[in-house]
């Protein structure tokens, strides 16, 4: 029972922070799956709201009826989530975080297959000084996680395993994130999981 399992961690786990994350874990674990993260192609979709959409695919929180909610990311924070969708995936028992700063070519590869062009130049402005800038980076993640806590209150979901940044990775189901080969297959993509 998830409520005698709490009390148990409550017992044996002094640190709160741990507690907090176990305690998460344990409450989200059973969620996780509820919702399907789908990379949709913008011919497919046409327009959200009446409102133009921005590049040729678009991400949603889909509930098993079908319901979608469109994850309206600015472009760097979309490629980004993409990135570390594609990484859940690839990666469906490891958790961790995506080094975005070591990840150029599949940045670019990803944004470009999307946007059309301008991959180079949103990286730089992600990087500075030839480290990480994590200003913008932060700045990135804190849109996503806006994002997502806001589509999920629509489906009375916790966002949680949605949710990446800088320090926690995402959680939810691998099986439960769709995305086209065509984001799986370019080289500059394959290697961002082969270099782990």
């Amino acid at each position: 029972d998830k409520n005698e399992l709490i009390l148990e961690l409550s017992k044996r786990i002094n640190d709160k922070n741990v507690l907090a994350e176990a305690i998460d874990a344990v409450i989200n674990k059973a969620k996780s799956s509820r919702l399907k993260v789908r990379l949709a192609a913008k011919a497919i979709t046409g327009k959200i709201d009446g409102r133009r959409i921005y590049g040729d695919w678009c991400t949603y929180l889909v509930d098993d009826k079908g319901n979608m909610q469109w994850l309206d990311f600015e472009p760097a924070a979309h490629v980004i989530y993409i990135l570390n969708l594609i990484n859940r995936i690839n990666n469906p028992d490891t958790l961790s975080v995506l080094d975005i700063c070591k990840q150029e070519e599949a940045f670019v590869a990803v944004y470009n297959a999307i946007y059309v062009d301008g991959g180079s130049e949103q990286y730089r402005r992600l990087v500075t000084d030839e480290r990480c800038g994590t200003k913008r980076l932060t700045e990135c993640y804190k849109i996503i996680a806006n994002c997502v806590n806001l589509q999920c209150s629509f489906f009375n979901e916790s966002p949680s395993p949605y949710i990446t940044t800088l320090d926690k990775p995402l959680t939810i189901d691998p099986k439960s994130i769709e995305i086209s080969e065509k984001f799986k297959t370019p080289s500059s993509i394959k290697k961002l999981f082969i270099e782990k």
